[in-house]
């Protein structure tokens, strides 16, 4: 239902039903009142006006929690302190229906997450923001929230740093925007600005040849031993010959796959759309799994049915299953992740003498900063080099 103008009534706006994007539905009284649908059936009232020429947007609370003649009466307020000089979206008068870090969350998801994030991010930041912030910090007043309330939500995940790191990350930006929104006073600053990050153990996992070699070998004849392990073994040797991500390939296609090419024209990824090159053991793989390919068979790698690509749970299930195989034929690593097989393969990279942007280039990343974790490898590789070539000058000198 697109916006549009009525005498705004309480059971009006009980009526009002969401849309798939949010409307408002504006006062034919109060010129700049309305109430804003979301589509999650969430509504919310709140006043557009000028001040000082530029826009501000005070929001009174949602509908359920709040009358339509409470709000008219926050909105009349509001326009009051407007006409008086004051912003609406600073003064006290507002404290009582000033939003809440449970409101800014709200706002932030439909505002900038949604529009901006693609469904994977959308969903853990509705997670964190569900099972961490909102608990911690939701009924605390925007305006009234302190580098100590930030710190609080930290310490209260201090046993798992990394979610904690994320959480603060999601309520930063969310300070940002709502200061950029009018919905915290312009001037009182970040929290999160002065908290600092916890400090992550960086895991550098690589496999050495041989190793790889043990792993593979555990794969192929799990995949022999199990049946229902074919996509999910094959998926993951796929991973190993092209040093890609987990989701890049579990989802893959055969609409990407380009066999004259040697190349997965990846339309979207997490650094946007990209191609990887296949090498020749990938190629082989890819069409041996192409020949004996279902009809309609979408997906390279099917789930239970062939219209649905592999799932993780299943994925993960039976590489912790190929990797205790490899375990008992004396593969000593611990704690071997699918996503350390990308690092092995930056590694042997290195090893065969690319540099960091061939290295880049390879693995997608959208900067040169991230390839940087691997720099300590090409520092080896080079010294490595440097004295091979050493010791043909002290031959040739003898």
């Amino acid at each position: 239902m697109p916006s549009h103008k009525i005498k705004l009534t309480q059971d009006a706006v009980s009526a009002a039903r969401p849309e798939s994007t949010k409307y408002v539905i504006w006062d034919k009284e109060i010129t700049g009142f309305g109430v804003e649908v979301h589509p999650r059936g969430n509504k919310r009232y709140f006043l557009k006006r000028r001040f000082n020429g530029r826009q501000v947007r005070p929001t009174f609370g949602r509908h359920g929690d709040m009358k339509l003649a409470e709000a008219r009466k926050a909105a009349i307020n509001a326009i009051n302190m407007i006409n008086e000089g004051l912003d609406p979206t600073l003064h006290s008068k507002l404290a009582k229906e000033a939003p809440t870090v449970g409101d800014l969350m709200d706002e932030f998801v439909e505002r900038h997450v949604k529009p901006n994030r693609k469904p994977k991010t959308e969903h853990e930041y509705a997670m964190l923001i569900r099972n961490h912030i909102k608990p911690a910090m939701g009924h605390l007043l925007i305006n009234e929230v302190s580098p100590g309330d930030v710190e609080h939500l930290k310490n209260k995940l201090r046993q798992k740093k990394t979610t904690a790191n994320r959480c603060l990350e999601v309520v930063s930006v969310a300070f940002n925007k709502g200061e950029k929104w009018g919905l915290r006073e312009v001037g009182k600053g970040n929290p999160c600005k002065h908290v600092e990050r916890f400090r992550l153990d960086q895991r550098k996992v690589y496999l050495e040849p041989d190793e790889l070699k043990v792993l593979l070998d555990s794969i192929r004849a799990y995949r022999e031993e199990n049946t229902f392990a074919r996509s999910a073994m094959y998926a993951i040797e796929l991973i190993i010959h092209t040093g890609a991500r987990r989701n890049e390939i579990r989802t893959l296609k055969w609409a990407y796959v380009d066999f004259d090419k040697a190349l997965l024209r990846l339309p979207d990824s997490k650094t946007g759309a990209k191609d990887i090159v296949l090498t020749t053991p990938a190629i082989v793989l890819l069409k041996r799994l192409y020949a004996s390919k279902d009809e309609g068979q979408e997906y390279v790698f099917s789930g239970a049915e062939v219209s649905t690509g592999l799932s993780e749970p299943t994925l993960y299930k039976h590489w912790a299953r190929a990797v205790n195989k490899a375990k008992e034929k004396g593969l000593k690593k611990e704690g071997l992740r699918i996503h350390d097989l990308r690092h092995t393969f930056a590694s042997l990279g290195v090893a065969s003498g690319l540099d960091l942007q061939a290295i880049r280039d390879l693995l997608g990343h959208a900067s040169i900063a991230t390839t940087q974790r691997y720099a300590h490898l090409y520092d080896d590789a080079k010294r490595a080099a440097a004295e091979r070539i050493g010791e043909l000058i002290g031959v040739a000198a003898e």
